[in-house]
C-alpha cells in the first residue's frame, strides 16, 4: 500500500506480508499537500492537486516504486488548481471532473496521457459538464460516471449524476428515477456491471442511505437499511462481492470506528466486527488487497493526524 501527502510531508510503503513500513523518495516529489488524488497505474502511482499550505495546488507527480523514483507531470493544459474533485485510472490515462476552485466549480474533464506525458481538456459552451465538487465518481471500463455533489458555495446539492463517454468524448445526463437523495461526499465503488454510492450529507444533516446504478438500462435500486448512523469522509471499497463501508463523521463534530458490508447478491448488509477496529477517524486512507481492507491514517474534528491503521478481514 503507497501512501503519500496528506497534512504531513512525504509518504511511505506498507508491506501487510511482512508488516513493515518502507519510505518514499522525495527526490522531484510533489510539494506536500493533503485533499489530493492519487490513482494506480499498475506500474506507477500518480498524485495531482489538493490543498497546501500556500492554498489549492494543481501540480503532481509520478511515482515508481521499482526505482523509488518520481517524475514530475506537466502544468501545461492541466485543470486549474482545486479540491473536491473526482479521479479515476482507465487503465491507460488519468481523468479528472469537476472541483472547487476557491468559491466556485468551473466544471470541465480533463485527461493526462502517461505514455504523452501530456494533458487535455474537454469542456462544453454554455454550463459546463460536472460543474460540481464532493462528487462521488468511478471509471466502468468506457465511462466515468460521476453523481451527487455541491454547487457553488453548497447552494445547491445534487442528486443528478453524467457519463464522460471518453471514446467519443460525449457527455449525458444519467436518470434522476429512482435515485437517492441529494448530497455531497458520498462515497463510490464499482462492482463490474453497478456503481454504488451511500452516505454523504446534505441540508438535513449526514445520510446513511444510498443506491446501486446500472448504466446498461439506466435505472437505480435503493440500498437496504444499513444499521449505522449517517456520515461522510468515510471509506469505501469493493472487494469483489461486498462493498464495506468504514469510519466516517456525522453531522456534528465527532467520529466514528464502525462499519458494515453490503452483499450485492444478497441484497442485505452486515456490521462489522469491534474488536481491534481502529480508533475513531474520518478522511483516512482505504485499500482492498484482495484479502483484507488496509486503513490508515485521517483524523478526528479538531484534532491532530494519525498514524495508525488497522487490517480488516471480511
Amino acid at each position: 500500500m503507497l501512501v503519500w501527502g496528506g497534512t504531513g510531508a512525504g509518504g511511505g510503503s506498507y508491506d501487510p506480508a511482512t508488516n513493515t513500513w518502507a519510505s518514499i523518495s522525495t527526490t522531484d516529489a510533489p510539494a506536500a499537500h493533503s485533499r489530493d488524488s492519487a490513482v494506480w497505474t499498475g506500474t506507477e502511482m500518480i498524485v495531482w492537486g489538493g490543498d497546501g499550505e500556500a492554498g489549492q495546488v494543481g501540480g503532481g507527480g509520478r511515482y515508481n516504486p521499482a526505482t523509488n523514483t518520481w517524475k514530475k507531470l506537466p502544468t501545461a493544459g492541466a485543470p486549474s488548481s482545486r479540491v473536491d474533485y473526482a479521479a479515476v485510472w482507465t487503465g491507460s490515462q488519468l481523468l479528472i471532473a469537476g472541483g472547487r476552485v476557491a468559491n466556485s466549480a468551473p466544471g470541465g474533464f480533463y485527461v493526462y496521457d502517461p505514455q504523452t506525458d501530456a494533458w487535455s481538456a474537454w469542456t462544453s459552451a454554455g454550463t459546463p459538464y460536472a460543474q460540481r465538487y464532493g462528487h462521488a465518481a468511478v471509471w466502468t471500463g468506457s465511462a466515468m460516471i460521476i453523481w451527487g455533489g455541491a454547487t457553488e458555495g453548497q447552494s445547491s446539492y445534487l442528486n443528478t449524476g453524467e457519463r464522460f463517454d471518453l471514446g467519443n468524448s460525449s457527455v449525458t445526463s444519467i436518470s434522476t428515477t429512482g435515485a437517492p437523495a441529494a448530497r455531497a461526499y458520498p462515497s463510490a465503488v464499482w462492482t463490474g456491471t453497478e456503481m454504488i454510492v451511500w452516505g454523504g450529507y446534505n441540508d438535513s444533516g449526514s445520510v446513511a442511505t444510498g443506491g446501486r446504478y446500472n448504466p446498461a438500462t439506466n435505472t437505480w435500486q435503493a440500498l437496504p437499511s444499513v444499521g449505522l448512523e449517517g456520515r461522510s469522509s468515510h471509506s469505501a471499497v469493493w472487494t469483489g462481492t461486498e462493498m464495506i463501508v468504514w469510519g466516517g463523521q456525522p453531522s456534528a463534530p465527532s467520529s466514528f470506528n464502525d462499519g458494515a458490508r453490503y452483499s450485492v447478491s444478497g441484497n442485505r448488509w452486515t456490521l462489522l466486527a469491534s474488536t481491534n477496529a481502529p480508533s475513531h477517524r474520518l478522511a483516512h486512507s482505504a485499500v482492498w488487497t484482495g484479502t483484507e481492507m488496509i486503513i490508515w491514517g485521517g483524523t478526528q474534528p479538531r484534532t491532530s493526524a494519525f498514524n495508525t491503521g488497522g487490517r480488516y478481514a471480511p
